[in-house]
């Protein structure tokens, strides 16, 4: 179990540092939460969908990233969604139209892993998708695909219809991050 620790604390010191000063997690889901973001990053979970990372960059894994958004922006820190979050993370298993597969797969690698079930409701698995609509959006602009942030912009139509009765707090980062985009658009 040492080396799971040790994965979370070198990958994501900030991550790991959160889970730590909540003081929600007992132990056991400590080791739960540190076994499903090992489970994330050994599966692919941290290859960025858009673009990738030069070798040696020190950056926060995309698991890292999804979790603190459910933590810090929506105020979901129960174990299945934050489990659940972080294996979303998994390519192949991030887009709208598939929530329904990825959310089974997801059910599935959690499973094998002996991980808690992630049989989410349906608002926790839209919150889990626009969590990650939003981080792909904020990282969009490392993209060398120049019509990616008109495609996000289309997407995030579709995104805001459903989470904006969900989480205010996420509808209005995915809003600033559309108005952002939309003055860059303007501006070149």
């Amino acid at each position: 179990m040492e080396q799971i620790s040790e994965i979370l604390a070198q990958s994501s010191p900030h991550l790991d540092g959160v889970f730590r000063r909540l003081q929600k997690y007992s132990p056991q889901e400590l080791e739960l939460l540190k076994t499903a973001y090992q489970t994330a990053i050994l599966n692919h979970g941290a290859v960025e969908p858009d673009f990738s990372r030069d070798p040696g960059v020190s950056f926060n894994p995309r698991p890292a990233r999804i979790s603190l958004i459910l933590i810090n922006t929506v105020d979901i820190s129960d174990l299945q969604s934050i489990c659940a979050g972080m294996l979303a993370c998994i390519p192949n298993l991030d887009s709208v139209d598939k929530l329904p597969q990825r959310l089974s797969d997801a059910a599935a690698i959690a499973q094998a892993s002996q991980l808690p079930a992630t049989a989410i409701k349906l608002p926790e698995a839209l919150i889990i998708n626009a969590a990650l609509f939003l981080d792909r959006a904020r990282q969009s602009h490392r993209s060398s695909k120049q019509e990616l942030p008109t495609l996000l912009l289309e997407e995030s139509k579709q995104i805001l219809e459903l989470i904006t009765p969900l989480s205010s707090p996420l509808a209005a980062l995915i809003q600033a991050w559309q108005q952002r985009t939309r003055l860059r658009q303007s501006q070149s």
